[in-house]
């Protein structure tokens, strides 16, 4: 199988999910365990992907240099499998399990991954996550990457053919281009708590304290 190794550089999406700093480690539905990779889910708007001069003309002068001009309608067809997935189907597939799919509705939604960090090695680290600015963020600032926010990415696009033929986007880095409406809040707590009740000798320790 030969690599593409050009670099792209994605439109500006909408982040769903991600695991940019830890690697990812997914189980199958037989209960086999998946090899930890650094992921990202993004949603794009269609005119933004599809078309001239956008990732799928890129996804189609992959499939064109490794299996032929045919390839082209086969990916067309949906006989070759895109790494770009249609959102509605996405939505569906929660809408079923009795999630909600409103952020895939009407997109198209690119994944990407990769077990390299940002030294290129197969290790804990996390991949190259940029801010607006191109200043790096890392664990100490990574509240900054949260599921709503916007991105782009850099991928590189590699054909296989491994129980059929496909399509996968190797993330090469993260830059985040803005802030969104986030898909996911955390709800204040604090009221299922309330003042520790002080002993009579805390109370006169921190007296004594003020004094």
């Amino acid at each position: 199988m030969t690599e593409e190794k050009v670099r792209h550089l994605t439109p500006v999406g909408r982040l769903i999910h991600e695991s940019l700093f830890e690697k990812d480690q997914y189980t199958t539905d037989k209960g086999k365990d998946g090899d930890p990779a650094y992921k990202i889910e993004v949603a794009f708007d269609r005119d933004d992907v599809e078309g001239e001069g956008t990732l799928e003309d890129a996804l189609i002068d992959a499939v064109v240099a490794e299996w032929g001009e045919a390839a082209e309608q086969q990916f067309l067809d949906g006989k070759i499998r895109s790494c770009l997935i249609d959102g509605d189907e996405l939505k569906a597939r929660r809408e079923e399990k009795g999630k909600s799919g409103d952020a895939y509705s009407g997109k198209m939604v690119m994944r990407a991954s990769t077990k390299f960090n940002k030294h290129g090695m197969d290790a804990p680290g996390g991949v190259q996550v940029y801010d607006e600015d191109v200043q790096e963020i890392g664990p100490a600032t990574r509240d900054q990457i949260y599921p709503g926010c916007h991105v782009q990415l850099g991928v590189v696009f590699s054909c296989y053919d491994v129980q059929g033929k496909g399509v996968k986007a190797y993330l090469i880095a993260v830059q985040k281009t803005g802030d969104g409406d986030k898909l996911v809040s955390q709800a204040d707590h604090s009221t299922l708590f309330k003042a520790a009740p002080r002993s009579e000798g805390d109370r006169v320790r921190r007296s004594r304290g003020r004094g």
